[in-house]
């Protein structure tokens, strides 16, 4: 019931994973200049600025409303470090995220579709104990969502999963097929 109750919270944090990827690229950005400081403070204002919305969504909302609030403090913090990306070093930086980004989430989406459905007929279908289907749903909706995705993306995003492909290749090449196939799948989930 712990796992029912965590479920539409853990998707309402999920809406920023994409900010999360961005982040996690452009503060590399400001640490290879040096600056650690920029970051940093950003965040703190931000946090202070955010502390009256948690109070306002938590009492309507409860932890629906806390973690709505955290998914939308994570995209105005790196919003912000974008807009301070862009004033020091210009708009080249960003040239492509958008139309990349649009491209990718159009394939993911039946990826993503797919995976979900695939989940939820295994959830619905076996009747072992719940952790267990929910991993086996999981799994198995998470390999739909590699078999789907990257065949799409690698056709509309011109070379986006390179890296990764490139990277499982140098990981599992002096393995066998069956078993480098296993083991990309195991490492990817």
């Amino acid at each position: 019931s712990d796992m029912a109750l965590a479920v539409p919270l853990l998707q309402l944090l999920l809406a920023s994973t994409p900010c999360w990827m961005v982040y996690a690229v452009l503060v590399r950005g400001y640490y290879a200049q040096q600056d650690t400081l920029t970051p940093a403070l950003l965040g703190t204002v931000l946090t202070v600025l955010f502390i009256p919305v948690y109070l306002y969504l938590a009492v309507p909302a409860g932890a629906a409303g806390i973690a709505l609030a955290s998914a939308a403090s994570m995209a105005c913090y790196t919003a912000l470090l974008m807009a301070v990306w862009v004033r020091r070093e210009g708009r080249l930086a960003f040239q492509g995220l958008l139309s990349t980004a649009l491209r990718s989430g159009a394939c993911a989406l039946p990826a993503c579709l797919g995976g979900w459905w695939l989940d939820q007929l295994i959830r619905s279908r076996l009747f072992l104990h719940p952790v267990f289907t929910s991993l086996l749903g999981l799994a198995c909706g998470g390999l739909f969502f590699l078999a789907v995705f990257l065949p799409l993306s690698a056709k509309f995003c011109h070379g986006a999963p390179d890296p990764l492909l490139q990277k499982l290749a140098g990981r599992f090449r002096r393995r066998g097929p069956a078993l480098r196939a296993a083991l990309a799948c195991a490492y990817i989930l």
